[in-house]
């Protein structure tokens, strides 16, 4: 009889644990921890939100309000579709179910990553808790950001400003001629290529043990450039400012995560890019469908 009611507990805690716990469309579980009234976000909208990595065993990976700078919550679209710059897509399946004062909960298995960040590879499954603090329409959210660009500490000017840019103008012209030698298999004995398909050279270490790990601020000056034209594509050094981000929030197109967690900072690469592991058959801006792409990256300390 004992056995009997314990295996008719389990039975009903295992219904319970179902009917909390739901699948995505792509297959990943998740759960509401707090369901909150409330309009839901729209495609296109902006999401502000915290967000806590943890492993099962509840170690801390990462959170954003004691890792990001100031304590700043993270921006992300709400977008399911959102995958050309290599964004976490389970991620967006889950926001956009979501509305302003949710706390929803996805489990994410570590050999679903494309390349595991270092911090993770170790486990089996991570969490991802967020909490949405607010929404913003594409136009609201436009105004956050002059609000945030008016208030940002002045970026060089006059000389320093256009010594950046004259470097830009010299890297340019260095990946092109780089360009060159890598179209004719010059540099294949140079290029150390990962699992994913990714290429580097590394053209200074930088220091030593300072790479980032999920959740670290990430700052790079860097110039990108199209494989097939030598077309550069973006670059931040004619703005005069660092490209910033976060490492594992899926901001960054995915050679970007898994080749600033092996650069040090300070360190300089030129990066070799397959499209897979770029924008892919969707594109971004300047870059057509399926464009392999090479980047010099200066991971600033």
């Amino acid at each position: 009889m004992k056995y009997l009611f314990a295996g008719a507990l389990a039975m009903l805690m295992a219904a319970s644990c179902s009917k909390k716990t739901k699948m995505t469309d792509t297959g990943f579980r998740y759960e509401f921890l707090v369901d909150a009234a409330g309009d839901p976000v729209q495609p296109g909208d902006w999401l502000i939100i915290d967000t806590r990595v943890t492993t099962s065993g509840d170690t801390v990976i990462y959170d954003s309000r004691t890792e990001q700078p100031g304590g700043m919550p993270i921006q992300m679209p709400a977008d399911p579709a959102n995958t050309r710059r290599g964004n976490l897509s389970p991620l967006h399946d889950v926001l956009i179910m979501t509305n302003v004062g949710d706390s929803i909960r996805l489990y994410y298995p570590v050999d679903s990553f494309e390349t595991p960040p270092p911090s993770v590879a170790a486990y089996d499954v991570v969490q991802y808790d967020i909490k949405v603090r607010a929404m913003a329409t594409p136009s609201e959210y436009e105004q956050m950001q002059e609000a945030q660009r008016q208030a940002a500490p002045a970026q060089p000017a006059g000389a320093e400003a256009e010594a950046l840019r004259q470097q830009a103008g010299q890297l340019a012209e260095g990946l092109r001629t780089l360009r060159e030698q890598y179209l004719g298999g010059q540099l294949d004995a140079q290029i150390t290529r990962t699992a994913s398909g990714l290429g580097y050279i590394l053209t200074s270490q930088g220091q030593p043990g300072t790479t980032a790990t999920a959740g670290s601020p990430v700052k790079v000056h860097f110039v990108g450039m199209l494989v097939e034209n030598g077309a550069v594509f973006d670059n931040s050094l004619t703005r005069a400012k660092t490209f910033d981000f976060v490492l594992g929030q899926g901001a960054v197109i995915a050679a970007w995560e898994e080749a600033f967690a092996l650069l040090n900072k300070g360190a300089t690469a030129i990066l070799f890019v397959p499209s897979q592991l770029a924008y892919g058959s969707a594109g971004y801006g300047n870059v057509p469908a399926n464009a392999d792409l090479m980047f010099y990256v200066h991971h600033v300390e």
